[in-house]
């Protein structure tokens, strides 16, 4: 994106700014995450805010972070506006975010407590997904034994699955089908 020399400098992002979404779905506004320099220089396009903390640290951002993608989920679905397929906030909504000012002691427990709860539904996610799969693999191995004549044992007074395909084709065989004329298009 072409930006002027001049404007560069205030535009960058910043080590430890907070990227929220602007638009999308509405359950996704103002999601986002901290900026940890991966790329330099870089800006944020138009669809992404950016916040500079006033306590420019680590934990700090990452408490407001969490912060918003937590209770300000519910808070930006309210705030958002909605056109016919995209949600969006704007800047004075982010900004009326309430956020607690506590100290960073009790800014870290809350961080550790989220991060623990977030791991935890990380790998609830991924039992799930695991779960999902094989259950998947067993669905197609029941219908794989089922059409083959291996779930059930075979009942004496039916008779073979092979047979009665062999004798449908003879049928099959013995029919003439009327075959259509092609009539010109």
């Amino acid at each position: 994106m072409p930006v002027e020399r001049s404007q560069l400098s205030a535009l960058c992002l910043r080590t430890w700014d907070i990227l929220f979404n602007e638009g999308g779905d509405r359950d996704k506004l103002g999601r986002g995450w901290i900026w940890e320099d991966q790329v330099e220089p870089c800006i944020t396009q138009n669809h992404v805010f950016r916040a500079t903390p006033f306590r420019h640290e680590k934990g700090w951002s990452i408490f407001l972070s969490q912060w918003g993608n937590s209770y300000g989920r519910d808070y930006f679905e309210a705030g958002g506006k909605q056109t016919t397929n995209l949600a969006s906030i704007n800047k004075s909504v982010l900004k009326a975010l309430p956020v607690p000012i506590c100290s960073p002691a009790e800014q870290a427990e809350i961080v550790r407590i989220l991060d623990s709860r977030l791991e935890a539904a990380d790998m609830l996610e991924a039992e799930i997904d695991a779960a999902l799969t094989r259950a998947d693999a067993l669905r197609q191995s029941i219908l794989k034994k089922a059409f083959s004549g291996h779930l059930v044992p075979q009942d004496p007074g039916d008779e073979p699955a092979t047979t009665l395909l062999a004798r449908i084709k003879a049928e099959r065989g013995k029919t003439n089908r009327p075959t259509r004329k092609k009539t010109p298009a």
